[in-house]
């Protein structure tokens, strides 16, 4: 009531307030700018056909197969994947095929039979808490049996490998492979495994390789012209007519291409451009506001990432932080800080360091994210030195990464 008493005295009506907010908004949806948005049209890459090939043979062949999809973070490998799926099922509908698909974001499982429990959920047919792996494997062979194909999309599938460990990611992956012969059932079991890490086929046992009839895919970075096609797309589902022009897409492209070639990036950037033009009582988007939301969404994407990383990358990312902030120098040296910071670190979180090999290659799969630069530096005397440098704050690191090792 208080709130009606005071829009009376200041002869305001309420719903005024929404109107204004509409007539100065830039946008008609906002939804379209969100990471889990799945447009009606993608962008096509000629890249992606093997991915259309391998649901088209599911559903005409029943193949079980698996595909290893490689990638950098933000070349659409995961849209592909997901939109593909929902055409393949649409496609099935019409054919009268049943065809069932199941997508698993790897981050986000803990422990097996979180897996086999959210793969369930999503084939309706959920599982009480408390069973068995041995159970869960029962009720999952229940619930696929009578369709003709599963198609099960893992996505990030290293985290799966450093959050449960390699033995039981592996226990997955061979059950996927092998039920269908293991259990005497028609339905074929087929899997697309999403990485960036080009390694990852490393991490497979020899049961599990000799398993999988895998094939591998690797797709490369969008180029400024694609990334201005997807962003051209993007705004017209989510802006205004009249508040852009084709000029200020074309410079989000190319900024984000200079950048990284991320199309999460750019999309972000048009979103957090189009915001500053909203905040500052503009009508129309202009190169000053991609230019004032271009390290906002930097720092934003950056803080993201971090909160995916596992926890021996945390360690790692957290030690260059502290040396950079130590020292405040551009450049770190890697040994210095493996011997110094690093285990440091490590001793204080209590766990355990990593081999200087294994620790190296961590550096590498930082720089994969682009959150660090790795180089190798000649020295006066003769060899080189292994240096990296910090793609943001090192405040900014030390705290996300305390604060992503605390949970």
């Amino acid at each position: 009531m208080a709130g009606s008493r005071e829009s009376a005295e200041n002869d305001t009506p309420q719903q005024n307030l929404f109107g204004e907010l509409d007539h100065s908004s830039v946008f008609t949806n906002k939804s379209v700018f969100d990471t889990d948005y799945i447009p009606r049209h993608i962008f096509v890459r000629n890249e992606f056909t093997p991915i259309v090939r391998f649901y088209f043979d599911a559903l005409k062949f029943q193949l079980q197969q698996t595909m290893i999809l490689i990638g950098p973070s933000g070349s659409g490998k995961t849209l592909a994947c997901r939109f593909y799926a929902e055409e393949a099922l649409q496609y099935a509908q019409e054919k009268g095929i049943v065809l069932s698909c199941a997508y698993v974001n790897c981050r986000e499982i803990g422990a097996p039979y979180v897996f086999w429990q959210l793969v369930l959920g999503q084939l309706n047919s959920p599982a009480p808490k408390g069973l068995s792996i041995t159970d869960l494997l029962t009720r999952f062979a229940q619930a696929v049996a009578g369709r003709r194909h599963l198609v099960v999309v893992l996505d990030e599938v290293e985290k799966l490998f450093a959050r449960i460990g390699h033995e039981p990611t592996n226990d997955i992956l061979y059950n996927l492979a092998r039920l269908r012969a293991n259990r005497n059932f028609d339905t074929a079991i087929s899997t697309i495994l999403i990485s960036n890490n080009v390694h990852l086929p490393n991490f497979f046992d020899g049961p599990v390789r000799s398993s999988l009839n895998s094939s591998h895919l690797v797709i490369g970075p969008y180029g400024a012209d694609e990334l201005d096609g997807i962003l051209t797309d993007r705004a017209k589902a989510g802006l205004k007519d009249g508040t852009y022009d084709a000029s200020v897409i074309r410079y989000v492209a190319a900024k984000t291409a200079q950048y990284n070639s991320d199309a999460r990036f750019a999309i972000r950037l048009l979103k957090n451009a189009a915001f500053h033009a909203e905040r500052t009582g503009g009508q129309r988007l202009e190169k000053e506001h991609v230019d004032q939301a271009f390290e906002e969404t930097r720092r934003e994407m950056s803080i993201e990432v971090l909160h995916r990383l596992s926890t021996n990358q945390l360690l790692v990312l957290l030690a260059l932080a502290l040396e950079a902030k130590k020292t405040e120098e551009p450049f770190i040296g890697l040994h210095r800080v493996y011997k110094g910071t690093y285990r440091t670190a490590c001793e204080r979180h209590g766990w355990r360091p990593l081999v200087y090999s294994h620790f190296l290659h961590t550096v590498s799969t930082l720089q994969s994210h682009d959150l660090v630069n790795n180089m190798l530096e000649r020295r006066r005397m003769g060899g080189y030195v292994r240096m990296v440098e910090l793609n943001f704050s090192s405040d900014d690191a030390i705290r996300e990464a305390e604060q992503a090792l605390r949970l």
